[in-house]
């Protein structure tokens, strides 16, 4: 993800989404995804366990699946976009779900994880991060 790729979900959300001056999550997620639920559910537990990033996460379906799917996955503390356009969602996630990109403060990715690769390492250095 790119600075471009940023200002596309700005502008896709209406500005619901801008870009944080700080580090943060953006993260692709499908409801009826395995992987995506198992990887937002990691991210609700080191979010309730203190993760200071906020987890910004994006997707296609409609509001009462996203919401049921939080509430499943711990992630009532996220924050949620819907994306309109399925095919802006699937090359902005890089064409794998779930895609977790970590973004610093000039909007630049300092890392990217697809499908359930998120392990206690990561947790713990998602952990740790300061925004």
């Amino acid at each position: 993800m790119v600075l471009d790729d940023i200002k596309v979900l700005q502008d896709s959300t209406y500005n619901a989404y801008k870009p944080k001056e700080e580090k943060h999550l953006i993260a692709f997620f499908n409801t009826g995804c395995g992987h995506c639920q198992d990887v937002a559910a990691k991210l609700g537990i080191n979010k309730n366990a203190g993760q200071k990033i906020d987890v910004n996460c994006f997707f296609v379906e409609e509001e009462p699946a996203i919401e049921e799917f939080l509430k499943n996955c711990y992630g009532e503390s996220f924050k949620i976009y819907q994306l309109k356009d399925p095919e802006l969602f699937i090359r902005l996630s890089g064409f794998e779900l779930p895609s977790i990109y970590l973004i610093d403060r000039n909007s630049s990715t300092l890392k990217h994880w697809t499908g359930n690769v998120i392990n206690f390492s990561t947790l713990d250095y998602l952990l740790g991060l300061d925004p």
